[in-house]
């Protein structure tokens, strides 16, 4: 009795630990997402976050690039938990670092990823949709690396359009940048358009 007794403080001390560390890995999460947007020139942006267990995978963050030009990037880790917090943090820093070095979000891209596989085995990967919208224009350059296609929510009168986004291209962190068959696309934003980005998990749910 004294030893299963033992035996089952034991686990729960374990448990205990255990849950202590995930809640401030998901604090350590938290803070790394944008709680403030910047300030966008005719365009508003709005986001929501909730994961699936203690520690989630997903990022998303607006990058002010230049007077005329701002990144929108979301992202989805694999695994779950501290993993995937982990590498979520280290694909977030590198994302930001890069877009301010290039316009083109596909090299933007190639350049992530090979950072990525640069730093070893990591045992991940990373989903991305970036892009990049020319404020003076309203053109919106982006690429699809594995992530889910966006919708454009159009209002063209009275009447609306939902238009699923194109792009190809493989997950970031797993293959050479030969491999990954990542398309640059480019659409016109007009006035009124909702673009809606998700990650798998809302289509899971």
């Amino acid at each position: 009795k004294i030893i299963e007794l033992e035996a089952a403080q034991s686990e729960l001390v374990k448990k205990e630990r255990m849950e202590r560390e995930l809640e401030l890995a998901r604090e350590v999460q938290q803070r790394l997402l944008p709680r403030e947007f910047p300030r966008l020139p005719g365009f508003i942006v709005a986001a929501r976050n909730q994961p699936a267990r203690q520690v989630g995978g997903d990022f998303y963050d607006v990058i002010v690039l230049d007077a005329d030009h701002f990144g929108l990037v979301i992202a989805d880790v694999s695994d779950k938990g501290m993993p995937a917090a982990l590498y979520m943090g280290l694909s977030r820093s590198i994302i930001l670092a890069e877009a301010h070095r290039i316009l083109s979000p596909r090299r933007t891209l190639e350049n992530v990823n090979r950072l990525l596989l640069e730093l070893g085995d990591l045992n991940g990967f990373v989903s991305v949709f970036y892009g990049v919208v020319e404020v003076s224009t309203h053109i919106l350059r982006y690429t699809r690396a594995g992530h889910e296609k966006p919708w454009l929510l159009r209002l063209n009168g009275l009447l609306s359009a939902s238009i699923q986004l194109s792009g190809s291209g493989m997950v970031l962190g797993v293959m050479e940048g030969e491999q990954l068959n990542l398309t640059e696309e480019e659409l016109v934003l007009a006035s009124g358009d909702r673009l809606v980005l998700y990650t798998d998990g809302m289509t899971d749910v």
